[in-house]
């Protein structure tokens, strides 16, 4: 009787459990639904507003015809009350995303964020989830590899990837450190490490 009434209270844990799984997967795909769905209306609002974006975009890093006052200081476009500082390209993974000012956990479901530093003094670290269609690729780039950013302004500025490593979660002094002048980082799966992606300014 005992060994009856203990099977099926190990069995409803089991249960439980299981059904906890399923929730929390459920609700982490469609987390990331929604969040590259804004992510991509918002860089489709972008692309529209940013002066000579198409145009910008496929030409070396020289900057567009703007006066000094604008290129020496970050600007941001608000969109939906959230202020973004313009386009992450990546083609080789085929990504574009817009970025924003300021990092927040609940910003990142929306789309990555200005960790720290500025692309105005090429110190800037960007921060995004690992989600598929946001920064889940990373891992994949190599020395080389082109990145561009382009801000709100339209101005384009170009990146070469100099390394991609692996930090431990905790090591957030080494992964703001070094003499790079673009920085891209997200969780790995399991949240347990961060894939760090180091650029150059060309």
């Amino acid at each position: 009787m005992m060994r009856n009434k203990r099977g099926v209270l190990m069995m409803s844990i089991g249960l439980l459990l299981l059904a906890g799984a399923i929730g929390l997967t459920s609700y982490n795909i469609i987390t990331e639904k929604m969040a590259e769905t804004r992510s991509d209306q918002t860089v489709t609002i972008l692309q529209e507003q940013i002066p000579d974006y198409q145009n910008s975009n496929s030409q070396s890093d020289q900057l567009s015809d703007q006066s000094e006052a604008t290129v020496t200081e970050m600007q941001a476009m608000d969109i939906d009350e959230h202020d973004y500082i313009g386009v992450l390209d990546i083609p080789v993974i085929d990504i574009s995303l817009p970025v924003q000012q300021d990092w927040s956990y609940p910003a990142l479901n929306y789309s990555p964020c200005r960790y720290r530093g500025s692309f105005l003094n090429d110190s800037m670290i960007i921060a995004g989830h690992n989600y598929q269609e946001h920064f889940g690729k990373l891992y994949q780039l190599r020395n080389g590899d082109i990145v561009k950013f382009t801000d709100v302004a339209g101005n384009v500025y170009r990146y070469a990837v100099a390394s991609v490593e692996t930090l431990a979660k905790t090591d957030v002094e080494e992964m703001e450190s070094g003499n790079w002048d673009l920085t891209l980082f997200t969780c790995t799966p399991g949240g347990t490490n961060r894939v760090t992606v180091r650029c150059k300014r060309i």
